[in-house]
């Protein structure tokens, strides 16, 4: 027996919020203070995989969702990560095979 729409639905949605759970989860050091948990390569791989299943595709310049993100990965690795290490990454990604086409 196949599941209905509106089920196939709440799991999709339930997917889709587990995901971005994973994409935003924190801990709390001795100090108090919260960090970010960054997503493992599989979590990172599902993610892919899930967006590309979906047709879901990034525009930077078409997008000021995709504009506010990328402000918030510069916010949220500031201090961690050199605004040269932030470009060198975005130019691995951008001529990476995995690249979402």
């Amino acid at each position: 027996m196949a599941a209905s729409e509106k089920t196939m639905g709440a799991l999709h949605e339930m997917f889709a919020q587990y995901l971005m759970d994973c994409m935003t989860r924190t801990g709390t050091d001795e100090e108090g203070k919260e960090y970010p948990i960054p997503m493992t390569a599989a979590e990172a791989a599902v993610l892919r995989a899930f967006l590309k299943d979906n047709n879901i595709q990034a525009d930077p310049d078409a997008s000021t969702d995709i504009k506010a993100l990328s402000a918030g990965l510069a916010a949220a690795t500031e201090g961690t990560v050199s605004p040269e290490e932030m470009q060198a990454i975005f130019a691995d990604f951008e001529s990476s095979p995995l690249r979402m086409q």
